[in-house]
């Protein structure tokens, strides 16, 4: 295998702060220059040598377990621990295409609290649930007509909102899909990739000062299919995809907000990577 070019550039970073409210309803503020902040970390992943494939690159991931959303004849459902989902299938209001159903009457309940869930749109299906590190926060990735959607709910305060609405409020355009997330090992902050069908952008979002860190990478892609923190929480890698199918995959390093392209991704690593990611939408 050829020894693998990599490029080292600034991270373009933007910062957003937007409130929430438990009805959805969404208030936001523009950051002040002397609030931004950079978020610290360690040093960059190395990528794989000359002649080693990456798979076989000396790389330990945070690979968090992944607790499937059940859907039982007219109930779909999780549970991690005391946290729980719960909704149910009903007809579509708008019966678009015939046959077609949607998600009502949800819920959530963590340490005994039940907390509802009321989405505009109804989803049509749910992708994946996941809980933050520290149970503080919980991420719904759902489906609904133009994409997919990514609920984030404080679970002390019961207060929840789609990030999509929350990026496109705040300068991002228009935000229909949420292609990949993830939780950082530690703590509450989320990697994620936003966008539409043909564009992904790839970020890091602090649910708790509600700050958004763009990254910038050289050229646009279509989408990302995988964000994998390391297991240090010092930085994560994510793999995106281009018109013609090719995938490569960036490192990025949370010190000096630094991206390093590390190279092409073959289908076998490609495998790899969607064997050991989170959910994601397809």
């Amino acid at each position: 295998m050829k020894s693998i070019y990599m490029t080292i550039m600034a991270v373009l970073v933007v910062f957003t702060v937007i409130g929430c409210t438990a009805s959805g309803d969404i208030s936001e503020t523009q950051a002040e220059a002397d609030n931004m902040r950079i978020l610290d970390s360690g040093q960059a992943a190395a990528a794989p040598a000359a002649g080693e494939t990456l798979a076989e690159a000396p790389k330990k991931y945070s690979v968090p377990e992944i607790v499937p959303v059940q859907v039982n004849d007219d109930k779909v459902s999780w549970q991690d621990g005391d946290v729980s989902f719960i909704g149910h299938l009903a007809p579509s209001l708008e019966d678009q295409p015939p046959g077609s159903k949607e998600i009502h009457e949800m819920s959530i309940t963590s340490g005994g609290r039940e907390f509802k869930l009321e989405l505009n749109p109804q989803p049509s299906s749910v992708s994946s649930v996941a809980l933050s590190a520290d149970h503080r926060y919980l991420a719904l990735h759902y489906q609904f007509k133009e994409g997919y959607k990514l609920v984030i709910m404080d679970l002390k305060k019961g207060e929840y909102y789609p990030v999509n609405d929350y990026f496109s409020r705040n300068g991002r355009g228009a935000v229909n899909l949420i292609h990949a997330y993830n939780w950082s090992p530690e703590g509450h902050e989320l990697a994620l990739s936003y966008g539409e069908q043909n564009r992904s952008s790839v970020a890091v979002y602090d649910t708790d000062s509600r700050m958004l860190l763009d990254i910038a990478t050289p050229r646009v892609y279509k989408n990302t299919v995988a964000i994998l923190w390391g297991e240090d929480g010092k930085g994560f890698d994510f793999v995106n995809g281009d018109e013609s199918g090719n995938y490569v995959l960036y490192q990025y390093t949370r010190k000096g907000n630094l991206l390093q392209e590390a190279g092409p991704v073959s289908s076998s690593d490609l495998e790899r990577f969607a064997e050991i990611s989170p959910a994601y939408a397809k």
